[in-house]
């Protein structure tokens, strides 16, 4: 079928993209192929438990690793790898050293052009090429581990940071970030100093440690004698510098000669070479602190900055030519022999346990393709169980722990479907009962709102919507001081936090979308809907109770036609002003009007002319009195009026 159908493509969900009809044949055949192959191995571990499976491959294991622990972990582990890690390091020397090396360079031409000498600006921008050119080769030549750690971008960022603007750093400032970034970079500098060779040990320190740290400190001193020189000046402070660098220097040169020695004493073939190198550097070391002594800490300033900076660059350079010409050679050349040396040991050894490691593999595989399979089953039942096959179930076949798992699996498939439809009947109760509530909330006739505790609408009724005139979506967006027309956001999250579960009724005042105020009273409660504390409101409009309240109100206590206060109202006030008189000490007077012929004007003119006349006479009683005073009206034509707080007689007889 596959060759007549070579084009055609299928997509199968388990190889994860389209394959031709061919290709999926040529995977059957290798599969089919690959379990004939190893049948035996299979039927073995289809009939044992995973103790025994386990027990078994442990011991065809440890026997294969009995054989290789002697040669693999002592010969290959303690040497080869140890070796390699050395051999890799020691080829970072190179780069490193070069790199920290025209850093140095870099560092004294700072110094001199900070300190005001302009004619090594040329020189100074040569070294600054080649320092980037040396630093990014390095960075080709770092494991790809090293690139990305912490400390390599550290140091990149600080290499283009002094790049940028180290010319615009002070002396001090320039020569601390060059020496900070050469500290940083002599860190990659990882090779193991311990060695079962003690001649190969002094090699390295010597390679890795010592000899680096001196050619640092006169780094440094190239540097700040550089930059001295070109101001040509020296403080205290910078004469305290000098001769510390010094000390460093001297303090450096011992253990350096003292590896030297030991090293030739250990590397007979290589004696010579050493002690010379040892006995020239020394000499170097002295002249260096001669000429600082005799010409920058006293301060006669004869060598030109130029000058100095081309001596202690050529001592510099003949010391890094020792490690690259001399040092790393030798060391390389000692541990590739030990390498060599190493792995011959390593292939009798390999030679011995490959065939046991065959015996291994064989069953290995066997094991796999067990375990694979009863894992498939139970993936695929569990699959189509997931996609709602609720029947699906597992049947293994095998005799080891998988089955139970199998079994499991079914038990609990079939605790599953029972708990399943228990829950979709209870799904469909709590959606009956919520389409109920909604209901009822949507057609309440009180306005109900539900808030969060900042005062935010969580939920609204159409009742409410109606009473304020807005939408349901705008009031979604809103917080309730904004049709609150008494209380401000801060108030109402106030009065929400003082809240308890008990209700509470309140009088209100909300602002209506067309600007008009309604009265409101309000049921307020706090409530827990699914874990999360809001606010439960039930409004209704007390406009209409208000006005007739009013109403009432006004005819209990005012006259309907002038709309003075009647006789009930007037007892209540003159009680009231007798009370004031006698705690203020002051006099009142209580004057009595009734108007003459008022009959005759209702008699001749009608009772709405006589209404008019009421009307006029209470508008002028009133326009005589103060606002403090009382006019009312007794019935007919009969009015009284309360003067209040009065010192005399005098003045309720002008009134």
């Amino acid at each position: 079928i596959a060759a007549k159908m070579g084009s055609v493509t299928i997509s199968m969900p388990k190889f994860g993209h389209q394959m031709s009809l061919r290709s999926v044949s040529k995977i059957v055949l290798q599969e089919a192929l690959m379990k004939f192959l190893f049948y035996p191995a299979i039927a073995l571990m289809n009939r044992l438990g995973y103790t025994k499976k386990f027990a078994l491959l442990g011991l065809l294991f440890l026997i294969a690793i009995g054989i290789l622990t002697y040669s693999l972990f002592v010969s290959l582990d303690a040497v080869i790898r140890t070796s390699q890690r050395q051999l890799d390091s020691i080829a970072l020397i190179r780069p490193i050293s070069r790199t920290v090396q025209v850093i140095q360079l870099h560092r004294g031409l700072s110094a001199a052009l900070l300190g005001g000498n302009q004619t090594m600006r040329d020189r100074h921008a040569v070294a600054e090429k080649e320092a980037v050119e040396a630093f990014d080769t390095l960075e080709e030549k770092l494991p790809a581990n090293l690139r990305r750690s912490e400390d390599w971008r550290s140091i990149r960022a600080n290499w283009e940071s002094l790049l940028k603007k180290g010319l615009n750093w002070t002396t001090a400032e320039n020569f601390t970030a060059h020496t900070h970034l050469i500290s940083q970079i002599q860190l990659f500098t990882v090779i193991l100093t311990q060695d079962t060779e003690t001649g190969l040990f002094y090699l390295v320190n010597i390679a890795t440690s010592r000899l680096p740290d001196m050619i640092e400190y006169m780094g440094r001193i190239r540097a700040y004698g550089t930059g001295i020189l070109a101001a040509k000046q020296i403080t205290e402070v910078q004469k305290a510098e000098v001769r510390g660098m010094i000390a460093n220097l001297d303090n450096a040169l011992t253990p350096l000669k003292i590896n030297f020695d030991n090293a030739a004493r250990h590397n007979p073939a290589l004696q010579d070479a050493l002690l010379t190198a040892s006995r020239d550097i020394s000499d170097t070391v002295m002249q260096i602190v001669a000429l600082l002594e005799s010409d920058i800490l006293t301060g006669h300033f004869t060598t030109s900055p130029e000058d100095f900076l081309m001596v202690i660059s050529a001592v510099i350079d003949d010391s890094y030519a020792h490690i690259y010409e001399s040092l790393l050679p030798s060391i390389e050349t000692q541990i590739n022999a030990r390498i060599a040396r190493a792995e011959n040991a390593l292939r009798v050894s390999i030679g011995i346990a490959f065939l046991l490691f065959l015996v291994v593999v064989y069953f290995s595989i066997g094991s796999y393709y067990a375990t694979v399979g009863s894992i498939e089953s139970l993936a695929r039942s569990a699959r189509a169980f997931a996609g709602g096959d609720l029947r699906a179930r597992i049947d293994l076949g095998t005799h080891d722990e998988l089955r139970q798992v199998g079994d499991s699996f079914n038990e609990m498939a079939d605790g599953f479907s029972a708990l399943l439809e228990a829950r979709k009947h209870a799904e469909e109760l709590l959606a009956t009962e919520n389409r109920k509530n909604e209901a009822l909330l949507r057609t309440a006739s009180d306005g109900i709102h539900i808030l969060d505790l900042d005062g935010n609408v969580v939920q609204v009724n159409d009742s409410f919507c109606r009473m304020l005139g807005y939408t349901a979506a705008e009031l979604l967006t809103m917080n309730a001081a904004q049709w609150d027309a008494q209380l401000t956001a801060d108030q109402i999250k106030a009065n929400i936090a003082a809240l308890d579960n008990n209700p509470v009724m309140l009088e209100a005042r909300h602002r209506r979308r067309d600007g008009s105020i309604i009265d409101v009273d309000v049921s307020i409660a706090k409530v827990d809907i699914e874990g999360q504390q809001l606010v439960y409101c039930s409004s209704r409009d007390a406009t209409e109770r208000k006005q007739t309240e009013a109403k009432i109100l006004n005819l209990a206590y005012y006259d309907t036609l002038t709309g003075l206060p009647n006789r009930t109202l007037f007892y209540d006030r003159l009680a009231q002003e007798i009370k004031k008189a006698h705690r203020v000490g002051l006099k009142m007077a209580l004057l009595f009007i009734d108007l003459d012929k008022f009959k005759e004007v209702n008699d001749t003119l009608g009772h709405s002319m006589g209404d008019l006349l009421l009307l006029e006479a209470a508008q002028r009683i009133s326009s005589c009195v103060r606002e403090a005073d009382t006019v009312a009206r007794l019935g007919g034509d009969e009015f009284i009026v309360i003067l209040s707080e009065l010192d005399g007689a005098s003045n309720f007889d002008r009134v």
